[in-house]
């Protein structure tokens, strides 16, 4: 299981009433991602735009390569 420290956790209704503050704290790099707790456990993962991608095109070169 992944470990992800307290202050990259947040419920649910704390991102409802805060999301530009967190989207600013990914932008700024001074979170690398925030895990989206809900119902007690880890539902999602906000995390930059740019390691979204980095990740996309890794996940489709590995597909290119299995087929």
């Amino acid at each position: 299981m992944q470990c992800y420290t307290r202050e990259e956790l947040v419920s649910i209704q704390e991102i409802a009433n805060s999301l530009d503050h967190y989207l600013d704290r990914l932008t700024d790099h001074t979170l690398q991602r925030v895990v989206i707790i809900s119902d007690d456990k880890p539902q999602a993962v906000l995390i930059p735009i740019e390691e979204y991608e980095i990740l996309k095109n890794f996940r489709e070169k590995i597909s290119e390569e299995i087929l």
